[in-house]
């Protein structure tokens, strides 16, 4: 993919998604450099712990709470709170009583997101 097949603009609806088992739902937007996700998790839902050799992450809150644990700290987030994950750092998800929706960005992209 390179920038000249990317749409300058686009609604949340335009991405390619995917429902994963624990009932996640995941849309993907790949660019060169970079990777956008969004995700919607349902009350109660979790990521466990987990690390990715090969990008950088940070995110950002949107709606709901979640409990998230990074390199071994552990701290409740709400709308409005960003986080970072350094390449190759453990960190899980889990969303407490009500639903979560949260963006993630990758870079490098990740391999296992492309399509």
């Amino acid at each position: 993919m390179n920038s000249n097949d990317i749409p300058s603009f686009f609604t949340v609806h335009d991405l390619p998604s995917e429902t994963l088992e624990n009932g996640i739902q995941r849309g993907i937007f790949n660019a060169p450099g970079f990777q956008f996700l969004e995700y919607r998790f349902p009350p109660d839902a979790a990521f466990p712990l987990h690390k990715h050799e090969d990008n950088e992450q940070m995110g950002l809150v949107l709606e709901g709470r979640i409990e998230m644990t990074i390199g071994g700290e552990t701290r409740e987030l709400g709308a409005g709170d960003y986080y970072y994950i350094p390449r190759g750092v453990e960190h899980g998800t889990r969303t407490l009583d009500k639903p979560v929706r949260m963006l993630d960005l990758f870079s490098p992209p990740r391999e296992d997101l492309q399509r």
